[in-house]
C-alpha cells in the first residue's frame, strides 16, 4: 500500500487518466463556443450593402406641427429610433461601409421625383383628440398650403367614422381642396371688411347699433302703413291724450348757432288699465357653426325667458335655421303651458352646426299664413349668412320686398363677431329696431329686457304730420309699432321758426286713433348736445338705409361722410 501510494505521487498529473478526460472536455466545449461566436458575428457580413442603407422610419412622424407636436420627453422613441440608419449598428468594425455624400446617393431621376412630391399636399391623420377639431384644422392647413403653392391642391383625407355633416358633404361632392377653398373664399369676402356694399361691424367697432338708448326709439323705417300723414281733409280721430304724453326740448350748438328739437312720446305714468292687443311672435335663432355652443346655450336661454313671459292670448313659433330652416310648429300655436314645455324642449336640442342661410328662415316665415296683426319676428344670430344669399345690401333688398314691411323683423345678438351692418337693417327696413350686447354672459338677460320692450303692443301702424318746422330735417321719417313699455323720438333742425305742431295717428282693434299737441320752440326746456348728436345719427341711418336698396350713389356717401366728419358719428363709410 505505501509502495503504491509513493509510485502515484511521483507520476506527473498530465499523464494521469482522469486528467486527460476532464482537458479534452474542456478543449471541446471552448472550441463549440468560439465557433458558435464566430458564426453570429460573421452574420451582418453577409447581408447585401443595399440592405444597410434603407432608412427605419418606423417611428417618424410625418404628420405637420400643427396638428400634433411631440417631444423627446414625451416620446423618447421618437428621438432615438427617427431617421435611424441600419447600418450604425455596425460602428467600430473594420468591414462596415464608408461614409459617402449624400448627394451621390441620390440619382437625377430620384430627385425629380422629389420635386413633384413636394407639390403634393400631405396626408393628415388626426389623433382621437383631435377629431372634435379636424373641419377647422383642415380648412386652415388647406388654405395656407393653397396660398403658398398657387396651385391646384389635391387632398387625400381619412374620414373616421362619426364625422360631421360638413364632411360627409364634402366627401359626397367629391370636391378638391382648391375648390372648396375657392367656395369659401367667396362668401367670406362678401362678408368681409371695409366693403361697402357689405359692411361688418362687431359691437366695440364703429357706430352703435340703431337701438332704443335709454327707453326710446332710436330707429324707425319706412312702411307703407306708417310714417308721415299726408295731407289733405282734417279728420277727427278718438283721442289718445288719456294714453301718451310728449315732451320737447332744444339746444343751440355754440359753434355755429345752429338749433336742433327733440319730440319724446312716452305712455302716461299715470295709466291704470291699458288695452294690450295680443300678438303672434316668431323666433328665428341662429343654429349654425359660426355660433359657438355657448353662445347658442346663452341663446336658448334666452329664449326660454320670453317664453315664460308670453301674454296669454299670443300665438308662437320658433324657427331654428342652418342652411335650411327646421320649424317647431308649421304653424303658430297658443301659448299654454304644455305647448311652451315642448317649444322649451324643442330649443334645448338645438346644435350648432352646418351653414347659415338667413333668407331661407325669413322666406318661411314671411310665406307663413298671418293669422293675426301684429306679427312680430325676432331674429337671433350673428349676422354671418354663408349659404344662399351672402351679400349683406342684397339681403336687406331681398327681405324687405318679400316682407314688404307687413311682419316687424327685430333683431338682437351678443358677443363678439357680429355682422351689425346686416342686422341694424333689416330692422331699420321692416319696422323694428334691432339691440346688441357686448359681453357673451348678458345675452340671456339682454335677450330678456329687449322682449320686454315688445311684450305689450298697444298702437300699431303709426304716423304722424309736422306742421311749424321744415319736415326733410325731421327724422326719423316713419314709426314702429308702439309698445307699452317703450317710447320714441323724433330729432329735427330748426332756423327761426317757434310753433310747431303735430298730429300722430295710431291703429287700435282697426280703429285709428290719435294724439294732437302744439308747443313754443322757445319755451321749451333745454337740452344739451345729445340732441344734436341725435339728430345726426337719425339722419345719418336714414341715408345708409337708402343706400341699401339702391346702387351706389356718389351723392349720399358724400353726405353720410360729410355728417360723419362734422358730428363725430363713426359709419363704416366713413374715411
Amino acid at each position: 500500500m505505501e509502495r503504491e501510494s509513493k509510485e502515484r505521487s511521483l507520476t506527473p498529473v498530465y499523464r494521469r487518466p482522469r486528467f486527460l478526460s476532464v482537458f479534452f472536455s474542456v478543449f471541446f466545449h471552448v472550441a463549440l463556443i468560439l465557433g458558435a461566436m464566430f458564426l453570429r458575428i460573421s452574420e451582418p457580413f453577409a447581408a447585401p450593402v443595399e440592405e444597410m442603407l434603407h432608412f427605419n422610419v418606423k417611428s417618424v412622424d410625418t404628420r405637420p406641427l400643427l396638428l400634433k407636436y411631440t417631444s423627446p420627453a414625451t416620446n423618447p422613441d421618437s428621438t432615438s429610433n427617427s431617421r435611424r440608419f441600419i447600418r450604425d449598428a455596425l460602428k467600430g468594425f473594420a468591414s462596415a461601409p464608408k461614409d459617402v455624400p449624400i448627394d451621390e446617393l441620390v440619382s437625377p431621376e430620384f430627385e425629380s421625383k422629389k420635386q413633384d412630391a413636394q407639390l403634393m399636399p400631405k396626408i393628415m391623420e388626426l389623433g382621437e383628440a383631435d377629431q372634435d377639431k379636424k373641419p377647422e384644422i383642415q380648412s386652415l392647413l388647406t388654405h395656407m398650403e393653397s396660398e403658398h403653392l398657387q396651385d391646384d391642391v389635391q387632398v387625400q383625407k381619412k374620414t373616421p367614422s362619426g364625422a360631421s355633416d360638413i364632411l360627409k358633404m364634402v366627401q359626397r361632392h367629391k370636391t378638391s381642396a382648391g375648390n372648396l377653398v375657392q367656395s369659401l373664399e367667396k362668401p367670406l369676402d362678401v362678408i368681409g371688411m371695409g366693403g361697402e356694399g357689405n359692411i361688418n361691424l362687431d359691437p366695440e367697432e364703429g357706430m352703435p347699433g340703431f337701438t332704443p338708448i335709454e327707453g326710446t326709439y332710436g330707429n324707425s323705417t319706412y312702411d307703407q302703413g306708417g310714417g308721415i300723414a299726408e295731407k289733405g281733409d282734417v279728420t277727427k280721430y278718438e283721442s289718445l291724450d288719456d294714453f301718451l304724453d310728449i315732451r320737447v326740448t332744444t339746444y343751440q350748438d355754440p359753434k355755429d348757432s345752429q338749433k336742433y328739437f327733440m319730440i319724446k312720446i312716452f305712455t302716461r305714468k299715470d295709466i291704470k288699465t291699458l288695452h294690450v292687443m295680443p300678438k303672434e311672435i316668431i323666433f328665428a335663432i341662429d343654429c349654425s357653426l359660426s355660433i359657438s355652443p355657448e353662445r347658442l346655450d346663452e341663446f336658448k336661454k334666452g329664449i326660454g325667458n320670453c317664453l315664460k313671459n308670453l301674454n296669454k292670448d299670443d300665438l308662437f313659433n320658433i324657427v331654428a335655421f342652418q342652411d335650411k330652416a327646421i320649424l317647431f310648429r308649421p304653424a303658430s300655436v297658443s301659448a299654454d303651458p304644455q305647448t311652451i314645455e315642448e317649444a322649451e324642449r324643442f330649443v334645448s336640442e338645438l346644435k350648432s352646426n352646418r351653414t347659415t342661410d338667413v333668407y331661407t328662415a325669413m322666406e318661411n316665415i314671411i310665406k307663413g299664413e298671418l293669422p293675426r296683426k301684429p306679427s312680430n319676428v325676432i331674429l337671433i344670430s350673428d349676422g354671418r349668412p354663408t349659404h344662399g344669399i351672402v351679400n349683406s345690401r342684397e339681403l336687406i333688398g331681398s327681405i324687405t320686398r318679400l316682407n314688404s314691411r307687413v311682419r316687424p323683423i327685430f333683431a338682437y345678438s351678443g358677443g363678439a363677431k357680429v355682422n351689425r351692418y346686416l342686422l341694424d337693417f333689416i330692422s331699420y327696413q321692416n319696422r323694428a329696431w334691432s339691440q346688441f350686447v357686448k359681453e357673451r354672459g348678458q345675452i340671456q338677460k339682454g335677450l330678456a329686457d329687449f322682449y320686454s320692450k315688445i311684450k305689450d303692443p298697444i298702437f300699431l301702424d303709426l304716423r304722424y304730420q309736422l306742421n311749424g318746422v321744415a319736415p326733410d330735417e325731421v327724422f326719423p321719417k316713419t314709426l314702429p309699432d308702439f309698445y307699452r313699455n317703450a317710447e320714441f323720438t323724433l330729432y329735427g333742425k330748426y332756423v327761426n321758426e317757434n310753433d310747431i305742431s303735430m298730429q300722430l295717428l295710431g291703429d287700435v282693434d282697426g280703429q285709428t286713433k290719435e294724439l294732437v299737441f302744439s308747443r313754443s320752440l322757445n319755451d321749451a326746456e333745454k337740452g344739451g348736445p345729445e340732441i344734436m348728436k341725435g339728430y345726426a345719427f337719425n339722419k345719418v341711418y336714414h341715408l345708409i338705409s337708402e343706400l341699401t336698396t339702391q346702387s351706389q350713389n356718389p351723392q349720399l356717401l358724400g353726405e353720410i361722410r360729410s355728417l360723419s366728419q362734422n358730428y363725430g358719428v363713426t359709419t363704416p363709410y366713413s374715411t
